[in-house]
């Protein structure tokens, strides 16, 4: 999970806009999506869907928020997996920024002392829009729980 962590969060951080496909691609790597869903995957590995987050079967249909659309989905993701908005800068510099930090405390060991130490993961991300900015920042505290 950590190599798709890191591609993901590199095309978020490339992306000018938000997109259905990106939006696509954090639900499956949560795992909010239904594997019986899936289509063939495309060259790259990723998987595809034939409205690209939305796919259906078995009676169901689901279609994946606009987290990096939409600031309200990507709230709620953040708070879906675990993640307390911080702070926030919608600067005119052209660049939106969040700092989150985990609802739950993680446990690391310093590597000098080798004291277990314990408390809640801080991440950061900075994007295009507000909506992309939250998502990198929710990606990376993924990535430092793990």
């Amino acid at each position: 999970m950590t190599a798709d962590l890191s591609a993901l969060i590199a095309r978020l951080e490339a992306a000018e806009v938000g997109s259905r496909d990106l939006d696509g691609e954090i639900e499956e790597l949560f795992g909010l999506w239904r594997a019986s869903f899936k289509e063939p995957e495309k060259a790259d590995g990723r998987h595809c869907w034939s409205d690209l987050a939305t796919w259906s079967g078995e009676g169901v249909e689901h279609r994946a928020p606009d987290y990096t659309t939409s600031l309200d989905a990507a709230l709620a993701l953040a708070e879906r997996v675990g993640c307390r908005p911080y702070m926030a800068d919608f600067s005119i510099d052209g660049w939106s920024s969040w700092l989150l930090k985990t609802t739950t405390d993680i446990k690391v060991t310093d590597p000098e002392t080798g004291e277990e130490l314990s408390g809640p993961y801080f991440s950061g991300g900075r994007a295009k829009t507000p909506a992309i900015a939250l998502c990198i920042a929710i990606l990376r505290a993924k990535q430092g729980e793990g």
